[in-house]
């Protein structure tokens, strides 16, 4: 969760304790100006003319690192990390001392996906002010994200030390401590919120924690833990169980990161969502980052929540692990594709989904091929390319529309060319 810097900004109150003179770090009244204003939602977000004369005028690093500092976290504030992410590296090759900015730039990086440097960054911050309990909660959140979960229990632990019991403390510590399996001190934590002060992330997690409590061992959960025809959601709810129980009683990773993929498949049945087993997703790739499926799972994912950029990386990483092939290759190609479409580079798009088909024909490439097509105005190619979907059994509604932008009413009706 990330700290949310403008609504302290609002009160004029300080961020963080004033440092010693070997540190830097700024108060929310330093930030006012003309690099603390609304910015863009995409593209490379260069500052508008105010800002960017406020920098080059400034006389000193620490004075242009505070200017690119603000300008960053306006360009996140708009959702536009990647653009963010090179202005705080600015401020920090500026001011290396500089917290607020390693801090910043911790949260820019898990944005992206890039877990495993936002912890360094968080690591130098909480070295330079190891009395910073919003540092520690940001590195328990990188933490948590890359399976670490002891390590961020740890900083939870911290936290509360530093600022207190609070229910969004409790709720971060609690969540963690479920992950570990210990649901009875997960428990005893969100008991401690008051009724009133429970929001959408303590009741999930109070919901959550009453089904594990409540499950009732059958069998063996670790044998009944595969993946399977799930038709309805109570027997999706039935291997969420078994691959809960399985997961938390195992301590192999490679084990342990195959329950989870089971888990987010059964969830995507159990909660009639295609993104809700995103969680165990992304925390299977870090467990098991050696498999190139984890990679695409989560990729693809990332996709449908519009994080192309943190997409295309995952299916970089997949397509970078010597053993992959076959289907595993032809997805990760296809995710690629998809994820540089969205990012604005057709013609990388093209070549990734062109060699996704080549490795073996499928849905996801085709149906990028024929967007390409139809975008470049050739509905004849775009028409075949999403008929080849349908042929190779695509139903959906989005091929259903776009055949009928290129003249087909009916696909079943159509000859097979």
């Amino acid at each position: 969760m990330r700290i949310v810097v403008a609504r302290v900004l609002a009160t004029g109150c300080l961020l963080l304790a004033q440092p010693a003179a070997a540190q830097f770090i700024v108060k929310g009244s330093d930030l006012e100006g003309p690099c603390l204003t609304p910015a863009p939602k995409s593209g490379a977000g260069e500052p508008p003319q105010a800002c960017a004369e406020a920098i080059a005028a400034a006389k000193d690093n620490r004075s242009k690192a505070v200017l690119n500092f603000a300008w960053a976290y306006s360009l996140n504030e708009a959702g536009n990390a990647l653009a963010a992410l090179a202005y705080l590296t600015k401020a920090i090759e500026l001011a290396p001392d500089f917290a607020n900015a390693l801090h910043e730039r911790s949260y820019t990086r898990g944005e992206l996906g890039q877990y495993d440097l936002a912890l360094q960054d968080s690591n130098e911050a909480v070295r330079l002010f190891p009395d910073n309990a919003n540092f520690y909660r940001e590195r328990a959140f990188v933490l948590f994200h890359l399976a670490r979960f002891d390590e961020a229990l740890a900083d939870r632990n911290k936290v509360i030390e530093l600022k207190g019991a609070t229910p969004s403390h409790l709720t971060g510590r609690a969540e963690t401590l479920m992950w570990l399996g210990r649901y009875d001190e997960a428990a005893a934590d969100l008991k401690k919120i008051p009724r009133n002060q429970i929001d959408k992330d303590s009741a999930r997690l109070l919901d959550e924690l009453m089904v594990r409590r409540a499950y009732k061992m059958q069998g063996d959960p670790a044998a009944r833990c595969v993946l399977k025809d799930i038709s309805t959601p109570a027997q999706a709810l039935t291997l969420i169980g078994d691959c809960t129980w399985a997961f938390d009683h195992e301590r192999k990773p490679v084990e342990r990161a195959e329950y989870l993929s089971v888990r987010a498949a059964a969830r995507i049945v159990a909660e009639s969502s295609a993104w809700a087993g995103i969680q165990d997703e992304q925390m299977a790739v870090w467990i098991d980052p050696a498999n190139p499926d984890r990679h695409t799972n989560y990729g693809f994912s990332l996709l449908g929540i519009r994080h192309s950029w943190a997409a295309r990386n995952e299916f970089d990483k997949a397509l970078a692990i010597p053993a992959v092939a076959g289907n595993s290759k032809a997805f990760a190609l296809a995710g690629r594709a998809q994820a540089n479409y969205n990012l604005g580079d057709k013609e990388k798009a093209f070549a990734d989904a062109k060699a996704s088909f080549d490795v073996k024909p499928n849905v996801a490439a085709l149906m990028l091929l024929g967007q390409l097509a139809f975008d470049r105005g050739d509905k004849a190619a775009a028409k075949a390319l999403w008929m080849g979907a349908w042929h190779l059994g695509a139903r959906g509604g989005g091929l259903r529309q776009n055949l009928k932008s290129v003249g087909v009413e009916d696909p079943g009706k159509e000859p097979r060319e």
